[in-house]
């Protein structure tokens, strides 16, 4: 009975944490570059929301349609590329992992824990009342060198190629919890777009019952099987991502365990807390799925509820 009530404490938990991540969004407000105006009429902005989980990419067809009679032509969606905070928003990137990484709330300290206790009232990062002030540009981009455009491929929409790198990321991440993508490579190919209209059209239930079918996530809890977590992390100010594979070996271990092993020039963990060794990070925070984490946090909730779309945990290192 007690595993039972154990499981049925799971899936409820899980189902009310994903239901939080999913339902996030963050008010934006769109402005065409002004020196890519070709009317004499100054557009008025576009306010919309981003959902957290939704990659930019996916409102590239509402940005355009709005501001296509003020875009220097002809231009197209895989023209589009979009500035917040002076630098490119990746278009192939969930929205919330780039706010997470460069939104910054000094109000929201970093959770180091300050002893071996955790405890899971979390403090979320609420999302912004004030709009993010987003630019809409066409053509290359003019402020990075290390942005990597929309491919253009003849006969391919920008959201076919988003799905071929979504279906290439859930691939990568199988192979690392299973050492194989077999699972997904047998299921009809009606189910796999049936996965990907369902995190587009954010259809949680559809969504969660086939991508819990293919990380078979009960089935390695239930019978103690060896846990793989695949974990990409971005560090504020650094380019590009650290992807990582990482053995859970016990249920006590935790995220600082993590980032001491695999970050040990910022973090070492002392008798009774971890504590941060370089200077540049003094302001260090963990957030994952806007939530700001304490490093005491089991490494086996990341696994269970904080998971990305691509069966990745996102974690973002703010200095």
């Amino acid at each position: 009975m007690a595993e039972e009530q154990k499981q049925t404490d799971f899936e409820r938990d899980q189902k009310e944490i994903r239901s939080l991540i999913w339902q996030n969004k963050i008010p934006v407000k769109i402005k065409l570059d002004p020196e890519q105006n070709s009317n004499n009429e100054e557009p008025f902005p576009l306010y919309m929301f981003f959902q957290r989980v939704h990659l930019p990419v996916f409102y590239y067809e509402q940005i355009h349609e709005y501001f296509e009679k003020f875009a220097p032509v002809p231009r197209n969606q895989d023209d589009i590329w979009l500035e917040w905070n002076n630098k490119p928003i990746a278009w192939n990137l969930p929205f919330g992992v780039t706010f997470d990484l460069n939104y910054q709330d000094p109000s929201m300290k970093g959770e180091l824990g300050d002893d071996d206790s955790f405890d899971l009232g979390i403090q979320e990062i609420p999302p912004p009342f004030i709009p993010q002030n987003i630019i809409l540009h066409y053509g290359p981009c003019t402020i990075s060198n290390d942005y990597t455009p929309i491919p253009s491929i003849p006969g391919k929409t920008v959201l076919d190629i988003a799905k071929k790198s979504f279906r290439f990321a859930l691939k990568e991440s199988l192979h690392i919890r299973f050492d194989s993508d077999t699972i997904l490579m047998q299921m009809e190919a009606e189910k796999q777009n049936e996965l990907w209209e369902s995190y587009k059209n954010l259809n949680q239930n559809t969504f969660f019952s086939i991508l819990d079918q293919i990380f078979q996530l009960k089935n390695h809890l239930q019978n103690n099987k060896a846990i793989k977590l695949p974990v990409r992390v971005y560090i504020e100010g650094y380019i590009g991502r650290i992807q990582l594979s990482h053995q859970i070996d016990s249920e006590n271990d935790t995220l600082g365990d993590f980032l001491t092993k695999y970050f040990p020039k910022i973090l070492k963990q002392t008798d009774t807390a971890f504590e941060i060794i370089n200077d540049n990070y003094k302001n260090f925070k963990v957030i994952c799925n806007g939530i700001v984490c304490n490093l005491n946090m089991p490494l086996l909730y990341f696994y269970k509820y904080f998971s990305h779309y691509d069966g990745f945990t996102y974690l973002c290192i703010q200095k």
